[in-house]
């Protein structure tokens, strides 16, 4: 969950001390957050989280807009993955289940990159993909590729 210029500018005389906000180095930020649609929300009972979502102006319409592009990429790339799931279970020959292995492998890459820690919406990402079915099923899918 690294944060951005306008974020840094947001909190750079914010006294932590006084109104505690997340540290992503220190602190899980899903202990504190959660996604709801585009927004991020704090957990019930989190003094960090609230402090955090309204000291960064985590909802505004700069971030939401991001949100819904990447929510449209993610859902584009779970599509594919779900094409692809079917065209696996359908291959006839070891080579064309090797490719389309090689695809799933390629589709799941690019969701892990969306959730690596240093993707500036990782936190993001990270809820909405993790409860995508067709990410669960490919994960599956390969690791027990792998094992054989």
């Amino acid at each position: 969950m690294p944060c951005c210029g306008r974020c840094n500018l947001a909190k750079s005389d914010l006294d932590t001390v006084i109104k505690p906000i997340i540290n992503p180095y220190i602190d899980e930020p899903s202990d504190h957050l959660y996604v709801s649609l585009l927004k991020i929300k704090s957990k019930p009972g989190s003094i960090p989280g609230v402090n955090t979502v309204i000291e960064l102006d985590l909802n505004n319409s700069r971030l939401i807009t991001a949100r819904g592009y990447l929510l449209s990429e993610i859902e584009n790339i779970t599509e594919r993955i779900s094409r692809k799931i079917i065209e696996f279970k359908n291959s006839t020959t070891v080579r064309v289940k090797s490719n389309r292995l090689g695809e799933l492998l390629n589709l799941i890459d690019d969701l892990e990159d969306l959730m690596h820690p240093s993707h500036a919406y990782s936190f993001f990402c990270r809820a909405i993909i993790k409860s995508e079915d067709e990410y669960e099923q490919a994960k599956l899918i390969i690791l027990a590729e792998v094992e054989n």
